[in-house]
């Protein structure tokens, strides 16, 4: 694996956990 596609993945990684807390968020502001 090259260290480019580690850190691709790494990034997409990140985004995927950004938009989770995005949606715990959401749903927290929903039982509010």
């Amino acid at each position: 694996m090259t260290a480019a596609k580690t850190a691709k993945d790494e990034k997409a990684n990140t985004d995927t956990v950004s938009e989770q807390q995005a949606d715990l968020v959401k749903a927290e502001d929903r039982v509010a």
